[in-house]
């Protein structure tokens, strides 16, 4: 029954996958309880729709930009302070404890991170960048 509403819930959201009939059930509602939490502490924090987690910071908001689900894990660190600030395209993540750093030194300012489309940035990552394409 729970799969059956969430699975109508998923399509009412444009999505095309079905949940696995043998994955259970206390672990789909724990994944729906964590993404409802997360949807709508990055609502409060962007005013825009957006997946962030606990203990994410962002700097400098408004030189972030990002499409539709996108997800931000735990414990990010966003740098958004370089001259074009950092983009995630449409359904991007950028994994637990990771960092995005646009300035490394107050001698040069950074230019920015453009991240595409459906991409990803792992778990433990550090990026730091003048200007660095990812797709």
């Amino acid at each position: 029954m729970i799969k059956f509403f969430l699975q109508k819930l998923l399509k009412t959201f444009g999505k095309t996958y079905t949940i696995d009939q043998s994955i259970p059930n206390g672990l789909v509602i724990y994944i729906f309880k964590k993404r409802l939490v997360m949807l709508i502490r990055g609502t409060l924090k962007t005013r825009r729709k957006i997946f962030i987690d606990r203990k994410v910071k962002i700097l400098n908001k408004s030189a972030f930009k990002f499409g539709s689900g996108c997800t931000i894990e735990e414990d990010v660190i966003l740098d958004c302070y370089g001259t074009t600030g950092v983009v995630l395209g449409n359904s991007s993540k950028i994994g637990l404890h990771s960092i995005v750093s646009t300035t490394s030194h107050l001698s040069k300012l950074g230019k920015g991170l453009i991240i595409g489309n459906n991409s990803s940035v792992g778990s433990f990552s550090y990026y730091g960048y003048s200007l660095y394409y990812f797709y």
